[in-house]
């Protein structure tokens, strides 16, 4: 009354009986569905509009205003933001080894970043 056990290889599932092993089916999102041209091209549109903030803050720097936002503070933050939109990318397309594994990671950096830098600047006021 032995139970025979093996494992499935790494691309297949146990069928619902769970006797034997069966191929899996690779789901993820493309770039050529919908949903994935409305993300890419809204995270796109999102990081130039936060870039372009960034690169008004770099030209007039010496203003009063920018001066008075805490120049230093204001400018990280706005590159913080500008980079928690470029991970966004790579859950889009083909799951790859090296996309999956900063993935999760490089986002969290940045959005510690930023959080850490808006923190920052309300401690201030």
């Amino acid at each position: 009354d032995s139970v025979d056990f093996w494992p499935c290889p790494e691309d297949h599932w146990p069928n619902e009986r769970q006797t034997q092993c069966e191929p899996t089916t690779l789901e993820f999102l493309s770039y050529e569905e919908p949903l994935g041209i409305v993300l890419s091209c809204s995270t796109s549109l999102l990081f130039l509009i936060t870039l372009s903030v960034f690169c008004i803050f770099r030209m007039y720097k010496d203003t009063p205003i920018v001066k008075a936002n805490n120049r230093e503070l204001s400018h990280l933050l706005l590159i913080a933001l500008t980079l928690c939109f470029l991970p966004s990318f790579t859950f889009i397309g083909r799951p790859m080894r090296a996309a999956c594994m900063l993935q999760q990671n490089t986002f969290g950096i940045f959005f510690a970043l930023s959080i850490s830098t808006v923190l920052a600047r309300s401690e201030e006021h």
